[in-house]
């Protein structure tokens, strides 16, 4: 059993747009009518879905990727360019793509059962398998995807408070997301001198098909919430929100970082 882990201070300065190969602010980045792609999202909850919709209502046309069949006939239904992508398997999605602005990349994938278990029984088989889907996927998509971004893209994939910091139910997944920030950076450095920005967006616990799975996820994004500076939980909504402005031109000075969005929680220590 595996399932997929979906997890302006403004001037009026001119602005040194020259590393985006380009006179305009406008053109680093997706604005409306560039495309976007959107890898491995898995329900209608499901975070990188809720950044597609915000794409959408921005203008900027999202094209989502999905392994689940069902779900991408709904999507389809609804209007939404969706195709069949299964990495390392069935990646035909990727044949027939236009120009890209950005890509979103949610895609993950372990062995419930042996998360469940803690790090120390986890088989060298589960080990390499969710690295390979969680973390290598990012390069080898990203490699495969290079010739259809164009000087200014901007990449973002979903990472986790866990990558970090020891969450109880997390396990494997935690060292996959720790090994794609250091993947994020690396991509950042060798993408950027084509234009194309590399960022990690980190997610609060929000409720999604993937987090619903791990033990003792309600006890502990209720934990999270508390314990952060705003003292509540993250919606969809906001990390949609941010993702968006790293896929703008706003963020266009932005690239090998990740970002935050979980209520400040990084920003405390001690009793909650």
């Amino acid at each position: 059993m595996d399932e997929a882990f979906d997890q302006f201070d403004t001037h009026e300065t001119k602005l040194n747009v020259d590393s985006c190969n380009s006179p305009s602010l406008n053109s680093c980045s997706a604005t409306s009518g560039d495309n976007i792609l959107v890898i491995g999202t898995s329900g209608l909850t499901s975070i990188g879905i809720k950044i597609a919709a915000s794409c959408r209502k921005s203008g900027i046309r999202p094209i989502v990727t999905s392994r689940r069949q069902k779900f991408l006939e709904r999507l389809s239904a609804e209007g939404y360019d969706a195709r069949y992508l299964d990495f390392p398997g069935a990646c035909d999605a990727l044949a027939d793509l236009p120009p890209l602005k950005g890509v979103v990349f949610c895609l993950a994938k372990t062995d419930v059962r042996e998360l469940r278990d803690g790090l120390l029984t986890t088989s060298a088989e589960n080990f390499s398998n969710t690295l390979l889907a969680s973390c290598y996927s990012f390069i080898e998509l990203t490699r495969r995807l290079r010739p259809r971004l164009e000087p200014g893209s901007s990449v973002v994939a979903l990472t986790f408070l866990g990558s970090s910091a020891v969450v109880p139910g997390y396990g494997l997944m935690g060292v996959a997301k720790a090994s794609l920030e250091q993947t994020v950076r690396t991509l950042a450095w060798e993408l950027g001198s084509e234009g194309v920005r590399v960022n990690a967006l980190s997610a609060g616990a929000v409720a999604t098909p993937s987090s619903r799975v791990l033990s003792g996820f309600t006890e502990t994004s209720k934990a999270l919430a508390k314990g952060s500076c705003l003292r509540r939980g993250v919606h969809h909504e906001e990390i949609a929100a941010a993702a968006l402005w790293l896929l703008s031109p706003g963020s266009s000075g932005i690239t090998g970082e990740t970002i935050n969005v979980n209520g400040g929680l990084r920003s405390v220590i001690g009793p909650r």
